[in-house]
């Protein structure tokens, strides 16, 4: 359903290969901390734009399997996503650095996360009032907070 409303309202095509984080990878290698492979942040799955620019859209984390209540597990998971899409947004930043910063309030990287038995869809969104992204629950799916 994503990926047909992203290939329906821009020329760019998207893709959905599991793997390594390329957004995540860029920043580690910029700033000289990346060492080798074994070393980069591998998602269950990526969505990927391509026509316009090569960009990361939207994470997937699975937190074990379906029913899993592994506590320590969800939260790194969390934790794991919020990094990984504050990666995917750097890198927008840089692809575009010279876009202004009315274009990037407009900005929105999606993280769907899977844990116990539900599904949740965070955002990462400009906020103006506090001049900074914040991470939303934008939706769940199931029956139970965890």
């Amino acid at each position: 359903m994503v990926l047909s409303a992203i290939n329906h309202d821009i020329t760019s095509k998207a893709n959905t290969p599991p793997g390594v984080a390329d957004s995540r990878h860029n920043q580690l290698k910029k700033l000289e901390l990346y060492k080798e492979y074994n070393y980069s942040y591998l998602a269950d799955e990526i969505i990927r734009l391509y026509g316009l620019k090569y960009l990361e859209i939207l994470l997937l984390e699975t937190s074990g399997c379906f029913g899993s209540t592994d506590r320590p597990k969800i939260a790194f998971d969390h934790h794991k996503g919020l990094f990984g899409v504050l990666a995917m947004l750097r890198n927008i930043t840089d692809e575009f650095s010279f876009a202004s910063m009315n274009t990037f309030t407009k900005c929105k990287i999606f993280s769907v996360r899977a844990a116990g038995e539900n599904i949740y869809l965070w955002s990462l969104l400009f906020e103006p009032e506090g001049s900074m992204f914040e991470l939303w629950q934008e939706h769940m799916v199931g029956q139970q907070r965890i």
